[in-house]
């Protein structure tokens, strides 16, 4: 991006505009780290919850309800807070959360697509065996 990594957003507008740019970069790339995950543990808690009967469920998910509406809040504060820490603090600190979002996101899709083929696999040999 042109930034120097150990300088903040006062040492002149290019690096005042790189850091901006970056801190837009962070905060929607921490975004859809957490959308995503929050995506697939919907997937996984509704897969979980195929076997138990429609009753059941009503009284699980308003348990539920309110520790989700928590972390909704705690996840949204958290981007705000790294936006603002990437605004506040020298470039190397956006970079790194950059590449920690990046890296975060791409283990996330290699867990998911090995836990997939785990998981097809062993109903492929389950269905062998009946």
């Amino acid at each position: 991006f042109g930034l120097s990594l150990f300088e903040d957003r006062t040492s002149g507008t290019g690096q005042f505009i790189g850091i901006i740019v970056l801190m837009i970069i962070v905060v929607g790339t921490q975004f859809l780290s957490q959308w995503l995950s929050e995506r697939r543990q919907k997937k996984n808690s509704q897969r979980q919850q195929e076997d138990i009967p429609a009753y059941r469920r009503q009284a699980y998910k308003s348990q539920n309800a309110q520790g989700q509406n928590t972390m909704k809040y705690v996840m949204y504060m958290m981007i705000f807070m790294m936006g603002t820490f990437v605004l506040t603090s020298k470039a190397g600190l956006g970079v790194y959360w950059l590449i920690g979002n990046l890296y975060s996101m791409l283990q996330m899709f290699i867990n998911n697509e090995m836990g997939q083929r785990k998981l097809k696999k062993m109903r492929e040999s389950k269905s062998e065996y009946r």
